[in-house]
């Protein structure tokens, strides 16, 4: 069913059936006009994978009405639950950058009590969140907007999705891009440490030139090692933290994390980057390290 709120000026789809339970889809349409507006200029269906900010899409869209949804088990449609935010917060704050036996034991015993938990709070809805589900949604949405073939744009694990779609529906397929693709060969891709470690490097080249104005001092290399030393440091004695709520632990896996949220967006982080890597290393402040985190934890 749709629901439209013209102030709000969005839509959304509620309802899909799943394990005989009903199982609500949130999306959102910006729209100016009535609904037949929407369905007669097509459609443009989105998932960011990850999206902190808004930005302009790296496509044309003035032909399309361009709709958003949460993929079932996250935002605002039927949400996995993982107990309380204390026991949350005890798995986030786990050492995932274990040194020792005893620190991997402590790692594996937290992440299966933290896995019952999610199965205790969510129940049969773990059985049906994943990415083929996620797939079959987006065909009834577009199902439900009218359009033949799906016109899609998909960012890092929104490729992974619509090339799922593909494989699903390939004669249902319109235009649709897919950009920082996931892989999905049988190739080994780059490890994580390696496209960061890179990205770093990127980010530090950019820090030691004196028109950024980065309050990191040093060459590139210099500014690498101050941010690994800063890491390295976390992993055997973590940074108080005070946030509204709570006075917390900045762990090395928490920063790292802050850290690759900003590297995530690319130049456009830099700045913001360099200011929370400049207030934990020179003002001990690592709250805004520990907020990225929180946005990449969900």
């Amino acid at each position: 069913s749709w629901s439209c709120g013209n102030t709000e000026r969005t839509a959304k789809v509620l309802q899909s059936v799943v394990g005989g339970d009903l199982v609500r889809l949130d999306t959102a349409v910006p729209y100016s006009g009535s609904y037949n507006d929407v369905v007669d200029q097509g459609q443009h269906e989105v998932n960011a994978g990850f999206e902190p900010e808004l930005k302009p899409l790296p496509v044309n869209v003035a032909d399309y009405d361009v709709i958003g949804w949460d993929p079932r088990g996250t935002g605002e449609s039927t949400p996995v639950r993982c107990g309380t935010d204390a026991q949350t917060d005890a798995f986030h704050a786990l050492d995932f950058t274990t040194h020792s036996q005893a620190e991997w034991n402590a790692l594996t015993s937290g992440a299966k009590t933290f896995a019952q938990q999610c199965r205790q709070a969510s129940g049969a809805l773990l059985d049906h969140v994943s990415s083929i589900d996620s797939a079959r949604d987006l065909d009834y949405l577009r199902y439900l907007v009218g359009d033949e073939k799906l016109t899609y744009l998909g960012v890092s694990y929104g490729t992974y999705l619509g090339a799922m779609y593909a494989e699903l529906y390939p004669q249902r397929v319109g235009r649709m891009v897919l950009d920082s693709a996931v892989n999905i060969t049988t190739k080994e891709p780059p490890s994580q440490q390696e496209v960061f470690d890179k990205s770093v490097h990127e980010f530090a080249t950019w820090c030691a030139q004196p028109r950024s104005h980065c309050p990191l001092k040093g060459t590139p290399d210099q500014i690498v090692d101050q941010t690994k030393g800063f890491l390295d440091h976390l992993g055997s004695r973590r940074l108080t933290v005070r946030t509204v709520n709570k006075q917390a632990k900045l762990s090395e896996t928490d920063a790292a994390t802050g850290i690759a949220l900003f590297l995530y967006l690319g130049r456009q982080g830099y700045q913001q980057l360099a200011g929370a890597l400049s207030a934990a290393l020179n003002d001990h402040d690592g709250s805004q390290l520990y907020a990225a985190a929180g946005y990449m934890y969900g």
